[in-house]
């Protein structure tokens, strides 16, 4: 695969992730987490998390690598997380991390954008 190719393969993954994220936001604005986009998070982030029995999805391997620090370490704990999405009790913190999630999204979407121009 070229790079231009790879690279916008990546660049789809993102979108998808974002757009996920977003979805899941709009769906908590209104208090459900019942809501398609946040139960597809939930499965996605519970998937993910290094504390799965299971073997992650390359969906899961792509999301949980895209969304780790520098060092490799993930930027939020996906278990938790995905535990207090299904918490209605626990929304308020959710959206708050969500939208960190969605903001460090949009930035490595953003700068991957840029060098796919050049």
């Amino acid at each position: 695969m070229s790079d231009l190719g790879l690279l916008s393969r990546v660049h789809a993954n993102f979108e998808d992730f974002a757009d996920l994220v977003d979805d899941a936001l709009a769906e908590l604005q209104v208090s459900r987490t019942d809501g398609s986009a946040a139960k597809e998070l939930h499965a996605l982030l519970e998937e993910a998390s290094t504390s799965s029995d299971k073997s992650p999805s390359l969906r899961a391997m792509v999301f949980a690598n895209i969304l780790a620090s520098p060092s490799g370490k993930p930027v939020d704990d996906f278990a938790d997380l995905a535990r207090n999405l299904a918490n209605p009790s626990s929304i308020s913190s959710v959206r708050k991390r969500l939208g960190r999630l969605s903001a460090l999204l949009e930035e490595e979407r953003a700068a991957l954008a840029h060098r796919l121009r050049r």
